[in-house]
């Protein structure tokens, strides 16, 4: 089973898309937990309106991580999946990065490619710079390696949390 996780917070704008991307699914073991960081607007009530598996409804704002980490706590999935409430997934998504990660068992996340709107790559994962800031590899990222021959692209680190996929096990072995 892969557990979703969607972390909102006023989130009204984009949520209702991108639940219904997630029903949409072709892979249909999933469990979905919301997570509400307190929103004023009317978020509450579209995720009412969804049916979800667990709606975890926090009186302040705990944050990206820790409304995460709650939803990880109460998730039952082989797989963990995070989720921004703004990403809409093509309906084979979920399929294809568990295909993928269940390629080698060593494996322990991987993420597909974010795209923007405009078909812009909004991310291919994160990366560490030389100064330890992290970075989404982004498309900038790519058309500067490609414009400076010999500059190598940034060496991946893990996927974006916007959409990053990951197996329970890995978490289970580096948590704290």
């Amino acid at each position: 089973m892969i557990s979703i996780i969607v972390v909102t917070w006023d989130s009204e704008q984009y949520l209702s898309k991108c639940l219904r991307s997630v029903k949409e699914q072709t892979e249909k073991d999933l469990e979905l937990i919301i997570v509400d960081n307190n929103s004023k607007d009317s978020t509450k009530k579209i995720i009412r309106s969804f049916e979800s598996d667990i709606f975890i409804e926090n009186k302040d704002n705990n944050g990206f991580a820790g409304a995460n980490n709650q939803g990880i706590k109460a998730s039952k999935g082989e797989y963990v999946f995070t989720l921004n409430p703004d990403v809409i997934l093509t309906p084979d998504y979920l399929k294809k990065v568990k295909e993928k990660i269940n390629e080698d068992e060593r494996s322990g996340m991987v993420s597909g490619k974010l795209l923007r709107p405009s078909g812009v790559i909004d991310s291919m994962g994160i990366y560490l710079d030389n100064v330890r800031r992290f970075h989404d590899i982004d498309e900038e990222e790519v058309a500067k390696a490609q414009r400076h021959k010999g500059t190598k692209n940034p060496e991946l680190l893990g996927p974006c949390a916007a959409a990053g996929f990951y197996r329970r096990k890995m978490l289970e072995d580096i948590k704290i």
